[in-house]
């Protein structure tokens, strides 16, 4: 495992035995394996077990020996490979070449490895491409964001430091850099003894290449190139398909343009035929809107007076229909979606009371009344109550007369 890389179906079956152990299985009895062996791999912290993945394991092995190779260049092993295999380069730069053999190309497998925990550090600047190399602190790339002068620039480090006075030429790097990056740079210590650029192991803090470290990276990398799975046995193609089909899916049903919500409300022809038959009208602008928001700042810059209720049941319509055709209904024509919002209109001025003019109000206090003498009601009975609460705990108390 140090020098060789294992195959995918070794790997997959070793994984396969160890995860059967696990579970208890035995030579003709089969258990049934509650956690996935994915699950099983992670961490403690994140609610797995902590096993090795034995194909990580294997890449951070071959890892270590790269690592080896490039911090010894004198020794015996880099001397020979060197000279077989990247005479004019680097073993972080070489290819797999021709007729390669196998313990090359187990090396330059785990070297992503390598080149995702190699950090630069600066000594004379010599050997380290700004903007390539990774070599800036307190980032978590160490890698240049600043915009590069030209697409051609491939300036050294040593370009950035005044050698005499062993210092950062501070002008120079305060015009090239952003702010932030300006000060990390300027965060370097130079050495006036100008000693050789070197690299350290960017995921520990002694800066020492370690197997613990490096497989927390192998993990990671093997997610990302397996599609979120840290062993090739895991991977399920339909969930590629349904994320490609979802990703297919975020075109527009009425017009196959790429969809947005600023498409859906101004950009869709649709809604333009639908903007055109209103007397809201928006100027077509030089860049369609991607948001919401965007259409709702567009119409604040507009001239003149402003309908909100007209926008806010144009939008709505418009969202309406283009979820009733993603849902399999048919698609209305720009004229009907305006006419339909002028029917909504008519009904909200309606529902609204007229300016100037107060509701009608009733009294809530009424009085008694007696009966008018006309009407033989003199042998009825009126009963008259009056009734006093001082304290719920208490009696309560209601008095009372009748008339006739």
């Amino acid at each position: 495992m140090n020098c060789f890389k294992l195959p995918d179906f070794l790997c997959s079956e070793i994984n396969s035995i160890v995860g059967g152990f696990w579970w208890g299985r035995k030579e003709k009895e089969r258990k049934i394996a509650w956690i996935s062996w994915k699950n099983l791999c992670k961490s403690k912290v994140d609610g797995g077990m902590g096993f090795r993945d034995l194909k990580a394991f294997n890449l951070v092995l071959l890892a270590k020996q790269g690592w080896r190779i490039l911090q010894n260049p004198t020794s015996l092993v880099h001397k020979v490979l060197k000279a077989k295999y990247f005479a004019k380069s680097s073993f972080m730069e070489a290819q797999v070449g021709k007729n390669s053999s196998y313990i090359w190309r187990s090396l330059l497998a785990a070297r992503p490895m390598v080149q995702e925990g190699a950090r630069w550090c600066v000594g004379d600047g010599r050997s380290i491409k700004i903007w390539d190399d990774k070599w800036l602190p307190f980032t978590e790339s160490g890698r240049v964001v600043s915009p590069r002068p030209s697409p051609e620039a491939n300036d050294k480090v040593d370009g950035l430091i005044v050698r005499d006075r062993a210092e950062w030429n501070v002008e120079r790097v305060r015009s090239l850099f952003l702010p932030h990056e300006a000060e990390a740079v300027l965060s370097i210590p130079i050495s006036p003894m100008n000693p050789r650029d070197s690299q350290v192991w960017a995921k520990t803090v002694n800066g020492l290449f370690s197997v613990k470290s490096a497989y927390k990276v192998a993990v990671k990398y093997l997610s990302k190139t397996n599609g979120g799975d840290a062993s090739p046995g895991c991977s399920d193609n339909s969930k590629m398909a349904a994320i490609w089909k979802m990703i297919w899916n975020l075109r527009c049903d009425l017009c196959e343009e790429s969809e947005s919500s600023g498409h859906i409300l101004w950009g869709c022809h649709i809604a333009r035929e639908a903007w055109n038959e209103k007397s809201l009208k928006l100027d077509c602008p030089s860049r369609s809107p991607k948001e919401f928001i965007e259409v709702v700042w567009l119409l604040m810059e507009t001239p003149g007076e402003k309908n909100w209720e007209e926008f806010a049941i144009m939008a709505w319509l418009l969202w309406n229909n283009r979820n009733c055709v993603r849902h399999g209904g048919s698609c209305k024509s720009g004229k009907s979606i305006a006419w339909e919002a002028s029917k909504y209109e008519a009904e909200v001025r309606d529902s609204l009371p007229i300016q100037g003019k107060a509701a009608p109000t009733t009294s809530r206090t009424k009085h008694w009344v007696p009966p008018l003498p006309d009407l033989q009601l003199k042998k009825l009975l009126f009963l008259h109550i009056c009734s006093s609460v001082t304290n719920p705990k208490e009696k309560y108390n209601v008095n009372g007369y009748y008339q006739s």
